[in-house]
């Protein structure tokens, strides 16, 4: 387990074009207001190192290895998933490879879309939760707060809210807002809608929103959405990315 690794030593190994267009996208003093969230985010790992999820620091910013010029596509997802074996600082995709509830859905949605007659119960698909298919292809899988502590023994969902983590991703997005040719965003749920507020530039047909895919909430509008092949249409021929 790495724990020692400083968070913020951690962010300025990233990339210098992320580093750059998050501190330049901020709204605040990043210099301070991240520092803050970076030193409170070591003392986590410190003191709660069994709790803490990515288990390995180091992983905490592992969304941002897709190159800043590249990202196509972004799918926001909400905190990492609280069970140590999965969560590695990629939205949705799991570590060790199982398919979850929700990307179970998201498999079938796809599959779905392909071949519209495909029942969904008792759907069965042979891909993993290794998503790392995506990113190759400039998906960017990013939590919206990207740590989470146990309480104990109990998973807390949004544990590390309000901390911090909001406005640093909230960065993110309106750096990728500001680019020329702004990437598609998939909003899943309605956390990850609120933040079309910050798509000031983006095209209204990059802006794709539904249901989340979870159990609870998949058949509320996120299956029948259709909504990889309207990011496919919205990036257009030769851009389309392979689900």
């Amino acid at each position: 387990m790495n724990s020692g690794a400083k968070t913020m030593e951690l962010f300025n190994n990233i990339p210098r074009e992320w580093r750059e267009a998050i501190i330049a996208s901020y709204d605040g003093n990043f210099a301070e207001e991240f520092g803050r969230l970076c030193d409170f985010i070591d003392s986590e790992y410190d003191s709660f190192p069994d709790d803490m999820r990515p288990v390995e620091k180091t992983d905490v910013f592992n969304a941002l290895s897709v190159p800043f010029g590249d990202v196509k596509a972004v799918i926001l997802g909400q905190d990492p998933y609280p069970d140590a074996e999965k969560a590695h600082g990629l939205a949705f995709d799991t570590a060790d490879g199982s398919v979850s509830a929700s990307l179970r859905n998201v498999f079938y949605e796809i599959e779905r879309e392909k071949n519209p007659d495909t029942e969904q119960k008792g759907f069965k698909t042979e891909r993993t939760g290794d998503l790392s298919g995506w990113t190759r292809q400039g998906v960017l899988l990013l939590n919206t707060i990207l740590t989470f502590k146990k309480k104990s023994g109990t998973t807390g969902v949004n544990a590390h809210a309000g901390i911090g983590w909001e406005k640093f991703t909230d960065a993110i997005i309106s750096a990728l807002d500001g680019r020329e040719h702004p990437p598609v965003f998939l909003l899943w749920g309605k956390p990850a809608e609120k933040k079309a507020s910050l798509l000031k530039k983006t095209p209204a047909d990059r802006i794709l929103a539904t249901s989340h895919p979870s159990p609870l909430s998949a058949r509320r509008g996120f299956i029948g959405s259709g909504i990889f092949k309207k990011a496919n249409d919205a990036l257009g021929d030769g851009n389309e990315i392979e689900w």
